[in-house]
């Protein structure tokens, strides 16, 4: 129950492994109520948090078809277009496959620029400043779910500055997916690149176009080849993608902002029914065991 959690965690000591004392624990005291009844508060909730953690896992199985579907939202349109009639025809890149036959490719050097220089994140300049990481971007949707700057992290080692518009990527472990489009100039740590498109590509398509499917295969493999999974820029620069047309790129990126928009709703209002029954777990457990309803009037 919370309230015995609550009680041997706040009893804790040790800063690198908290542990708890046995004779704290030991002296602690426990309701007792007769076997009879102990063995019909076990059933009781052996029964319903079963029922609870089975709504719990249909709707987390609900959550993953949510993810798999924006995924292919993502994956078909950025490497195939809007229109399903169009002539395609090679790409000339394994990891792309066919591409819509009036798209031509351009080497990623070519069109994106990879940040270089690293700025001092302790200078006086810097220190308000935003400072993004891996693990301030949430995986596979290009969110950004919160925000530090330089002196609330404690940031000391060198950072890439980038500007307003710039995509960025985390070059480690790409299998997380962790990129964002900046709205804001920040920095951001030297685990990221920032990658600045050319005026022939819009920032949110190049955003979209590294989120898919088809990319993200492609720089899981690359990075299989050193001991931490990491993109390293030569490789990234030499790669070919596609380059749509301006008008079809902002097409594209319409389709997919309001495909994923509808999905991302759903799996937000999935997310706070399944934190509901988890938070109900706790209170059942806890009601049943100190007697705070009768288990038996609940079984009739």
């Amino acid at each position: 129950t919370p309230d015995f959690v609550g009680a041997v965690d706040a009893s804790t000591f040790g800063a690198k492994m908290p542990r708890a004392s046995w004779d704290f624990i030991g002296s602690l005291k426990i309701r007792v109520p007769p076997i009879e009844v102990q063995s019909s508060i076990a059933d009781y909730l052996d029964r319903e948090t079963a029922r609870i953690d089975a709504l719990i896992a249909e709707k987390e199985r609900m959550l993953a078809l949510l993810e798999e579907k924006r995924a292919a939202l993502i994956s078909r349109v950025v490497t195939c277009g809007l229109d399903p009639n169009v002539p395609l025809k090679p790409s000339g890149q394994e990891w792309l496959g066919e591409i819509p036959a009036h798209w031509p490719t351009t080497k990623f050097s070519w069109d994106v620029f990879i940040s270089e220089g690293q700025v001092d994140p302790e200078d006086d300049r810097f220190l308000e400043m935003i400072l993004i990481a891996p693990n301030h971007i949430e995986s596979r949707t290009g969110h950004v779910i919160c925000t530090e700057t330089s002196v609330e992290q404690g940031a000391i080692s060198g950072n890439y500055l980038f500007r307003k518009g710039d995509v960025l990527y985390s070059k480690i472990r790409p299998a997380l997916r962790k990129l964002a489009l900046a709205d804001e100039d920040c920095l951001c740590s030297a685990n990221m690149y920032a990658l600045r498109p050319s005026e022939r590509l819009l920032p949110k398509y190049l955003q979209y176009l590294l989120l898919s499917e088809d990319f993200s295969t492609w720089a899981e493999l690359e990075s299989a080849r050193v001991a931490m999974p990491k993109i390293n820029r030569k490789a990234l620069g030499a790669i070919r993608i596609p380059v749509p047309p301006l008008q079809e790129q902002e097409r594209i990126v319409t389709e997919i902002r309001n495909g994923t928009e509808r999905i991302d709703r759903q799996r937000k209002a999935i997310r706070m029914s399944v934190d509901l029954l988890k938070e109900r777990r706790a209170p059942l457990i806890t009601a049943a065991v100190t007697g705070q309803i009768t288990v038996k009037e609940q079984c009739l």
